[in-house]
């Protein structure tokens, strides 16, 4: 299931979105949101952002109602 981790700290957006099953990453004032395709990839994530400077966030969420729905109707959409 996919998730999403919001980060606050200093990190290189190239470097992390090279990471396998970043699917993107979403600026957000001072702020990052990371969506990630599976929960496997927080560890990977997290050995990346500890190497960082100035964290000072790191929360696991699960994805809002309307990206489930997004994801879902675009998947039946496709098909």
């Amino acid at each position: 299931q996919k998730k999403n981790i919001i980060l606050k700290a200093d990190i290189d957006k190239e470097k992390l979105s090279k990471i396998k099953g970043v699917e993107e990453i979403i600026e957000k004032s001072d702020e990052y949101e990371i969506r990630i395709s599976s929960k496997n990839i927080i560890e990977n994530v997290f050995k990346y952002v500890s190497t960082c400077k100035n964290v000072l966030k790191f929360v696991v969420e699960e994805p809002s109602l309307n990206e489930i729905f997004v994801s879902k109707v675009g998947e039946s959409y496709e098909k």
